[in-house]
């Protein structure tokens, strides 16, 4: 194994080389260099490669995250420096984003925030799929990390900075390992456990706010209220009519010089302060839509069953997973189903050590077919850690870590049908419904002024009055 740092080949203590590759999370790798001559200076951020004996093929990329120095001896013959590092990765940790979309296709919002945040640090586009369209996606400063991991999570997607900073935003059934785990692969301490951590069969999801069917609702003037309390928050202008003549409703701290006022998400209607008192009986008529919460729930009854049978009580297994950003029941009962399928039967986990496979990476699917231990089927490889031995040769050895746990078809099928559902969400990062998303750019830097005659026009303003405004060529200002 070779460890280059800034283009640099550097000497290291052997067998202190560990790479760990996890889906959904940062790569990380770890080494110590030594440094005879005690002059060696290692800084944060600074790139590094840790490539196969071949002197070509990657197995790291990324940049040191921290180092730390100690002598081998208390003669101080030599330094060691032991680094930490993580894959690019990092780069999406530091950059903020704050933007907005509609109706714009998951994956053109990847290729769009690659162009106006990451660019510029040297990430390009690598494999980015299409994926399901968003609907509405609010990112309201937050990291990019952040905004990528919502994205591929709502699409169940997955995504990844590769080691040449390519980024990669595509379907987990895209990559297929090209090994095949059977009873003749170079394996060996193989272990396999039933998984159960994430089970479930009765899945709730406790969304946002949903939109209610027109209400009606009546009120009898008592002559002296001038507030009336409907059911349900408001979710848009309502129609108030009183004694069947419609007034003017306006927008509560927004309008002004209506007959009433209402506030997004309060239930309460309220006359204008300056308003003539409502005579007594009359009957005042709100039509509106209200707010409601969403709670979906959805469950498998024969797993349930299974579980009764073999455990008793009620059978029931049950996960709560809270998703304010939903507001729509169907997109609530879409994600709690998604969940059921996923979670949805006890699974399988498969470890086993291997020095020869080196194309195993976390994210992929890897076929297994060991009868002995009743595994047919493709596993998605959750980790692979690597160790280098402390031998010369140096040989790394890798633990790899795949799981089975799709209740229909398998992995395969499972992010298929994942992928190909018609299916629209909406993502509200760090901003709730009734906000805007503001941006703001103030820029510091060296100014310079020359000597020199400028001329400068000086436009005045004209007054508004009635003869100025309308008209079809002045404005004032």
């Amino acid at each position: 194994m070779i460890v280059k740092i800034s283009g640099t080949e550097y000497p290291y203590r052997f067998g202190t080389i560990d790479i760990n590759d996890d889906i959904g999370r940062r790569s990380t790798a770890s080494f110590v260099i030594v440094d005879r001559d005690k002059n060696m200076r290692f800084t944060k951020g600074k790139p590094v490669v840790i490539l196969e004996a071949d002197g070509i093929t990657k197995m790291f990329a990324g940049c040191i995250e921290s180092s730390s120095q100690g002598y081998t001896d208390v003669s101080g013959r030599s330094v060691l420096h032991r680094i930490q590092c993580t894959d690019w990765t990092y780069i999406t940790d530091r950059r903020l984003v704050a933007r907005a979309y509609e109706s714009t296709l998951a994956g053109n919002i990847v290729k769009d925030l690659i162009t106006t945040y990451l660019a510029d640090e040297g990430i390009t586009v690598g494999t980015i799929q299409d994926g399901p369209m968003v609907t509405e996606a609010v990112f309201n400063y937050i990291y990019a990390t952040k905004s990528l991991e919502e994205l591929a999570e709502k699409a169940q997607f997955e995504w990844w900075i590769n080691s040449d900073k390519e980024l990669n935003f595509v379907s987990r059934d895209t990559f297929l390992s090209g090994s095949t785990i059977n009873d003749t692969s170079p394996i060996k301490n193989i272990s396999v456990e039933e998984v159960s951590e994430k089970y479930r069969n009765r899945q709730y999801i406790k969304a946002g706010k949903d939109i209610t069917d027109p209400q009606t609702e009546r009120f009898v003037a008592d002559g002296e209220a001038k507030s009336w309390t409907v059911g349900y928050g408001i979710a848009k202008l309502p129609v108030i009519n009183i004694n069947g003549v419609a007034k003017d409703v306006g927008v509560k701290g927004l309008h002004n010089e209506q007959d009433f006022y209402f506030s997004r998400g309060n239930n309460t209607i309220t006359q204008d302060k300056d308003g003539i008192i409502i005579p007594k009986d009359s009957i005042i008529e709100v039509v509106y839509q209200g707010l409601f919460d969403i709670v979906a729930i959805t469950y498998d009854q024969g797993e349930v069953n299974d579980r009764k049978t073999i455990e008793g009580g009620t059978g029931f297994y049950e996960e709560l997973d809270e998703s304010p950003q939903t507001t729509s029941r169907d997109a609530a009962f879409e994600e709690a189903n998604a969940k059921l399928q996923r979670f949805g039967k006890l699974g399988k986990r498969i470890i086993f050590n291997t020095e020869k496979l080196t194309d195993l990476k976390a994210g992929t699917l890897l076929p297994v077919n060991l009868l002995d231990f009743d595994c047919n089927d493709n596993f998605l490889i959750e980790s692979v850690k690597i160790k280098q031995l402390g031998t010369p040769d140096g040989r790394p050895i890798r633990t790899v870590t795949a799981i089975l746990g799709s209740s229909t078809g398998g992995w395969v099928e499972f992010f298929k049908r994942m992928a190909t559902t018609n299916r629209t969400f909406v993502i509200r990062e760090n901003i709730s419904e009734s906000e805007i998303l503001t941006l703001l750019e103030t820029s510091f830097g060296a100014h310079s002024m020359t000597d020199g005659t400028t001329d400068y026009t000086v436009w005045q303003c004209p007054l508004a009055s009635t003869s100025l405004y309308p008209s079809n060529i002045v404005y004032p200002c």
